[in-house]
């Protein structure tokens, strides 16, 4: 797992006693912990937990949820981490306080980390409807066509580590006569392209 210097400077930061106390350095486990993972509508201001330096405990707070989302998503267990930290000058309380951190919302945050996804979701259908607009609260008479699209799409969530579900979500939508031809040009065009990488080897 690859950190950037800055976090590591955070890090090491964070282990420096003299810099964050043990109070603040309790506080700081405690506030990412409600970041990571817990749904909570408020969380603690920086400047609340720390009134010296704060600049530097927003630094190290940085680090800290860096090193756990990286943590998280390198799949690292307690040794791996382990083994990244006593680099940065921790004792030995404060390392295993990270370490429960880590064991307490490892997999939770593993699986946040999987329902963000990279994947786009699937459309299953489309429906469409065409209506006459004789007469509209702008105008007294007016004639002209309204197209009603419903774009139906899948996308596949993760409730736990090894349950999916399947989401399927409806898209409504009205255009007008020109707005639903440069739509089906561009669907066109995607599903040109689809199938050129489909057919490329």
């Amino acid at each position: 797992m690859k950190l950037s210097q800055q976090t590591l400077i955070g890090l090491k930061r964070l282990g420096n006693q003299t810099l964050i106390s043990d109070e603040c350095f309790k506080s700081l486990l405690k506030a990412a912990a409600l970041v990571l993972c817990e749904k909570s509508k408020s969380y603690p201001r920086m400047n609340e937990l720390s009134s010296s330096k704060p600049d530097i405990v927003k630094e190290s707070f940085a680090s800290l949820l860096i090193l756990m989302v990286e943590s998280a998503r390198h799949n690292l267990d307690v040794n791996g981490l382990t083994t990244t930290l006593e680099n940065y000058n921790l004792n030995l309380s404060r390392l295993q306080r990270i370490l429960d951190l880590y064991q307490a919302y490892g997999s939770k945050l593993q699986l946040s980390l999987r329902n963000v996804g990279t994947s786009l979701p699937r459309i299953l259908d489309i429906k469409w409807r065409l209506d006459l607009c004789i007469k509209s609260s702008a105008l007294e008479h007016e004639s002209r066509l309204v197209y009603f699209i419903t774009i139906v799409t899948e996308r596949t969530e993760r409730k736990t580590v090894s349950e999916e579900v399947t989401v399927t979500k409806k898209h409504t939508f009205t255009c007008s006569l020109q707005q639903l031809q440069e739509l089906v040009m561009k669907l066109r065009d995607a599903t040109r392209l689809m199938q050129s990488i489909a057919n490329y080897k």
